[in-house]
């Protein structure tokens, strides 16, 4: 999984269904703080991943639009390594975003969203997430960011 990636995913999960209750208060918060960092710097994208439930997401070029402005946006830069340690610390929550990832992947754009968010929905049926403190999430130690040159 690369960190834009599991970031967007994370985002789509929140708006697409009540999967988004179910990730932790943590995540909850960090996509919220993504997303409002978003508006600001590349509205489009933001509405685009808003309105995922009523219309389809192109996911991949959501997260080209993404890393297009975490390259030159130090704080949206931030959001999404704040968003993949988060993540990565609880390897259920990394198990069903990865599974949302491959979901969004192989969906064509045009499909009903409806049905994707049955979808993603149902991996998160009876997972309960929490979020806690990550400690120091500055230390990415053998980290895949370092593959994003933000």
């Amino acid at each position: 999984m690369e960190p834009l990636e599991i970031a967007v995913a994370a985002l789509v999960v929140q708006f697409l269904t009540k999967a988004g209750e179910k990730t932790g208060e943590k995540l909850f918060d960090q996509g919220t703080t993504l997303l409002q960092r978003l508006r600001g710097k590349s509205p489009e994208t933001a509405i685009a991943i808003e309105q995922a439930k009523e219309v389809p997401l192109n996911f991949g070029q959501a997260v080209l639009e993404v890393e297009a402005v975490a390259k030159t946006e130090p704080d949206i830069a931030e959001a999404v390594q704040q968003i993949e340690a988060t993540v990565r610390e609880d390897s259920q929550l990394a198990a069903a975003i990865q599974k949302v990832i491959e979901e969004m992947k192989s969906q064509p754009t045009d499909q009903n969203s409806g049905k994707l968010a049955e979808k993603i929905n149902a991996l998160f049926q009876g997972t309960t997430i929490s979020g806690g403190n990550v400690g120091n999430t500055y230390d990415f130690q053998n980290s895949t960011i370092d593959v994003v040159n933000f």
